[in-house]
């Protein structure tokens, strides 16, 4: 999510069309919440579960 991050700040964002800069907004923003799979309500799987 970091790495994501940072390579929106450091990719040429301004030089694109506004609908790919728009798009690009989406990502970026989608990037800020870790992606999480639930089983309904009661436990929430993470990357971090896997891993360890």
């Amino acid at each position: 999510s970091s790495s994501v991050s940072y390579a929106f700040y450091e990719g040429n964002w301004y030089e694109l069309s506004a609908r790919q800069a728009n798009s690009l907004l989406f990502v970026g923003y989608r990037a800020l919440r870790p992606l999480k799979i639930t089983a309904g309500k009661y436990c929430g799987f993470s990357r971090n579960l896997f891993i360890s």
